[in-house]
């Protein structure tokens, strides 16, 4: 389990050390009491992996699936990966043994859709 935890760890470090830094990311917003936002406390936090992202930089690499063959979404009429993102939430609170199945899944699908040399 910590196997996986330091597999996907190193995947996004080395992604985005090669400039490919796949994460998506969404704003995290505090409110105050009239609930209006309050602007310098608004984070920046990764809340999944854009999976056509992970996948371009090595479409056409023996072995390498295009992810729009297995997961897409339709735009204008096509399918298409982009834009398409495994969202991952936290869990420890509610449901401790939840973060540690998706560690698994998030190491398969980068194993499976990109080619980072990782050693764990």
């Amino acid at each position: 389990m910590y196997e996986n935890y330091l597999y996907v760890s190193t995947a996004i470090e080395v992604a985005k050390q090669a400039g490919n830094d796949f994460l998506w990311y969404g704003e995290l917003y505090s409110y105050d009491d009239n609930n209006e936002i309050i602007e310098d406390k608004t984070v920046i936090k990764p809340y999944g992996i854009d999976l056509y992202k992970l996948n371009q930089p090595f479409l056409g690499q023996e072995g390498v699936p295009n992810v729009e063959e297995t997961w897409y979404t339709y735009a204008n009429g096509k399918p298409t990966a982009e834009g398409l993102v495994v969202c991952v939430f936290d869990f420890r609170a509610y449901q401790v043994d939840l973060q540690y199945e998706t560690l698994g899944f998030l190491r398969y699908v980068i194993q499976t859709y990109g080619r980072y040399d990782v050693n764990v």
